[in-house]
């Protein structure tokens, strides 16, 4: 076990690392098995992965046996990449005045230039990178804040061609907004009630969430909650399973919070009320089909389970804990959640990968993480599937780098062992 608590860090993406210190993160030569330097990976067409943040932009193609780099920017951090099913890669580097366009068939490399600001913008960077349907453009949406006082956001959004043969197309621009959500598909954003109104992690007023679709016959705005006929204090996007429908948590008024469902062509979105939290911030997480778990760790480090399906009805599972209790030696924190291919569920709690059955309410099988940790290194919270061959990279913070290393479900399933509580 580990001396001192652990600090829970469970986001998509977290946070960049600072472009001067990117080089400095690499220390080590990496392995079939262990990967050094990234601020995380993000999965690419058929089966494949490519790294976020460090200098080098580097791939694992399906099948392959080590990453390969791709391209190296020393002293820049690559914090943009998207992929699609050909093999084509699109990335960003912070201080890079280009886009850079990787293709595998015929294999080449491209630079085309970012979309430049307005007069009126400063801090204009990338926000978003997507390859679009048709092969032949990619969109691109940046982020900016307004010159003068307020510092108010604002995204713009471009078709750029892929080829260079044009300059990049204006598509729509968004003053005074919060992104909650962009893909290829679509962009939803959380309006302002005043547009130099000041947002953080708790609270961020809600004048109207709209969201543009994205088609080739152009752009179409849609409301989907308007705040000014039921007051919302923050809205913030349920992340899970790639294909699931848009969920977002709304915080209402008087403590209420609520469950906003919304798939394309609803001309209206649903809305649930979600049951209070018997902890601070528990976790939500998107299952494949729309259900959305809430996990918690409560009195006695009792991990509960809620399963809200999309009429509204709960599921409760718990499952207690196996290891001492103690907030000196066990670590409690739920680091990770994932659904595998077939959609059973696994969870990263603790030093414990817990493996659930179709069956919620069957006790889970539990992998020991704790070998991968050396002295002085925690969870990154951040832990990554690949379905095809089934694998899981996971997380590892190393003082200011983080390491990713692979493990196979096949093996974790060989080598784990059914959950039973300990007296």
């Amino acid at each position: 076990m580990r001396n001192g608590p652990v600090v829970l860090v469970l986001t998509l993406v977290a946070a960049l690392a600072r472009a001067e210190d990117v080089d400095s993160r690499q220390k080590f030569k990496d392995t079939t098995t262990r990967l050094h330097g990234v601020t995380t990976l993000l999965p690419m067409g058929q089966g494949g992965l490519m790294t976020v943040g460090g200098s080098s932009l580097r791939v694992l193609p399906r099948g392959a046996k080590a990453f390969v780099s791709l391209h190296r920017t020393p002293g820049d951090n690559l914090y943009r990449v998207a992929a699609n099913d050909a093999g084509g890669v699109l990335a960003a580097w912070e201080k890079d005045p280009s886009i850079h366009l990787f293709t595998a068939a015929p294999k080449r490399h491209l630079k085309l230039p970012k979309p430049p600001p307005s007069e009126d913008l400063n801090r204009y960077q990338v926000d978003h990178l997507a390859f679009l349907p048709d092969g032949r453009n990619a969109l691109v949406m940046m982020a900016g804040e307004r010159k003068g006082p307020g510092q108010v956001p604002v995204y713009v959004v471009y078709r750029l061609a892929l080829d260079g043969s044009s300059p990049p197309e204006l598509l729509y621009r968004v003053d005074a907004a919060r992104k909650l959500d962009v893909s290829v598909e679509r962009a939803v954003l959380l309006m302002f009630r005043e547009p130099q109104q000041r947002c953080d992690t708790n609270t961020c007023p809600v004048d109207e969430i709209v969201v543009f679709e994205h088609a080739a016959s152009g752009v179409t705005r849609k409301s989907l909650f308007d705040g000014r006929a039921q007051e919302c204090g923050l809205a913030t996007k349920i992340w899970g399973s790639k294909d699931a429908p848009l969920v977002l948590e709304l915080r209402l008024a008087r403590n209420q919070r609520a469950l906003l469902r919304w798939r394309p062509g609803q001309e209206k979105a649903d809305l649930h009320p979600l049951p209070k939290s018997g902890s601070w911030d528990p976790e939500l997480y998107l299952m494949p089909k729309g259900d959305v778990l809430r996990v918690e760790v409560v009195t006695n480090n009792v991990l509960t389970v809620h399963r809200f399906a999309g009429d509204g009805s709960e599921q409760i599972i718990r499952v207690p804990t196996r290891r001492p209790v103690s907030p000196y030696t066990y670590d409690s924190q739920v680091h990770d959640i994932g659904t595998r291919q077939d959609g059973r569920l696994w969870i990263h709690w603790g030093d414990d990968l817990l493996l659930f059955s179709a069956d919620l309410s069957k006790p889970p099988r539990a992998y020991d993480l704790e070998p991968l940790l050396t002295r002085r290194a925690t969870w990154a919270g951040v832990d990554v599937y690949l379905a095809d061959p089934e694998l899981l990279w996971v997380g590892i913070e190393l003082g200011a780098g983080r390491d990713f290393v692979r493990l196979s479900f096949a093996d974790m399933e060989k080598r784990s062992k059914t959950w039973a509580v300990r007296d």
